[in-house]
């Protein structure tokens, strides 16, 4: 039986590499054919019968790449399709900022599978960050001057929205929507969709003074108990409700409704 061939065992080895990959310090020894038909990326820069120069060089210089350690992660990821470092003893587990710079390198370099499996990871992180911790990264994404990828965007905007209530709660987020007024909108827009920022409308329980029944009513003119007609005083009181209440209320036991504050009038 034919042996298969395992791509993991020759991340890094000489054994049959044919080009060396710089970054930053460092250099791994790769191999064309691995390299190529795992990215558009590489196909195009050094794949068979491209002009680049660095189609005919042993030696390729990847530049302008933020964290070197993202990229040599990325380089594993095309032998091993998992691009945490599994070396012992363990190394630190890796931090947000470790898979927004895979997200960015994975983007850079066409490999929509390995952006979609650190998306994920961020996510995860992301979702248990401390608020402090999670406000500086927003503001990192947000306001750091640096073009991050839309997906990137999009799973941080996802989970602000899902730990809004948190954030809000601190001064750091607070300070951030006063100062970008997008993100204030932004903010408000999660609030309004999410049913926090309804509109908020005066009702009025009207009770008789004559008989037992009570309604529920919009507008300041004279109530006029409708069960018997009954002209004695009235008490009303304001109510802020976020539904709107169409049916009477009788027998005395008014339905319950979403109040956010009451005065006597």
């Amino acid at each position: 039986m034919a042996q298969r061939f395992d791509e993991k065992s020759f991340f890094d080895q000489e054994a049959f590499s044919d080009v060396t990959i710089k970054f930053g310090a460092r250099e791994r020894r790769c191999h064309r054919m691995i390299l190529c038909s795992k990215s558009k990326y590489f196909a195009e820069m050094c794949g068979p019968n491209k002009t680049f120069a660095e189609a005919q060089q042993s030696v390729i210089e990847l530049k302008d790449d933020v964290n070197e350690d993202a990229v040599e992660a990325m380089l594993r990821w095309l032998y091993t399709f998992d691009y945490q470092t599994r070396q012992k003893p363990l190394k630190a587990e890796p931090t947000a900022e470790f898979h927004l710079d895979v997200c960015v390198v994975a983007d850079k370099y066409l490999l929509t599978c390995l952006s979609a499996e650190a998306l994920s990871r961020l996510r995860v992180k992301l979702e248990v960050l401390a608020e402090a911790q999670l406000t500086a990264f927003i503001e990192q994404v947000y306001f750091s001057g640096v073009v991050y990828p839309a997906n990137v965007v999009a799973v941080v905007d996802a989970v602000r929205d899902i730990r809004l209530r948190a954030l809000l709660k601190h001064e750091a987020f607070r300070s951030l929507m006063r100062g970008d007024t997008d993100l204030s909108m932004s903010v408000v827009d999660r609030l309004v969709l999410d049913g926090e920022g309804k509109e908020m409308k005066a009702m009025y329980v009207g009770k008789c003074s004559k008989c037992p029944r009570l309604q529920f009513g919009e507008g300041t003119g004279i109530w006029v108990c409708p069960a018997r007609g009954c002209p004695g005083t009235v008490t009303k009181l304001k109510v802020w409700q976020e539904r709107e209440v169409t049916d009477c209320l009788a027998n005395g036991s008014p339905a319950s409704p979403q109040v956010a504050g009451a005065t006597g009038v």
